[in-house]
C-alpha cells in the first residue's frame, strides 16, 4: 500500500514556517513527515535549517507521524556516530516514530531500479 510523505524542503523555507507545515501536513492527513537535509541552500537568498535539530522540533510539534530526514549522507557529510547519535535521541523523545534513510542506500535503489526496473524495489525494500 502507498505512503504519503510531506517533504519539509529546508532550502526554500524557515524553519518556522517548515514546522507550520509538518502540523498542517499531519493534520491533512499525511502518512510522514519528512525533511531535506542539505548544508547551504541551492540557491540565494534562501535558508538552509539543521535537519537534526529541526526533526526534533517536528517530532514535538506533531504527534503521531513518523518523522526524519529525506536522506542522510552519514559517510560524507557526518560520522556515523553522530547519525547514529541523532537517531537515539530522536527516538528517545518520540518512541517509535522515527525513520532514516541512509543516502548509500538510495544510490542501490537507483541503480537496481535501472539494470532491473521497479520490479526490484520490494525485494530491496522487503
Amino acid at each position: 500500500m502507498a505512503r504519503y510523505f510531506l517533504g519539509c524542503l529546508h532550502a526554500q523555507y524557515h524553519p518556522r514556517s517548515l514546522l507550520q507545515q509538518a502540523v498542517a501536513g499531519e493534520q491533512a492527513g499525511f502518512d510522514g513527515i519528512e525533511c531535506s537535509d542539505h548544508f547551504q541552500p541551492w540557491w540565494e537568498p534562501d535558508h538552509s535549517g539543521q535537519a537534526w535539530i529541526w526533526l526534533g522540533a517536528a517530532a514535538e510539534a506533531t504527534e503521531r507521524v513518523p518523522v526524519g530526514p529525506a536522506v542522510t549522507v552519514a559517510p560524507k557529510r557526518y560520522h556515523p556516530a553522530l547519525v547514529a547519535q541523532g537517531f537515539a535521541a530522536l527516538e528517545a523523545v518520540s518512541p517509535g516514530r522515527i525513520f532514516g534513510r541512509p543516502g548509500l542506500r538510495r544510490v542501490a535503489e537507483r541503480i537496481a531500479v535501472r539494470l532491473y526496473g521497479e520490479r526490484v524495489l520490494p525485494k530491496l525494500n522487503g
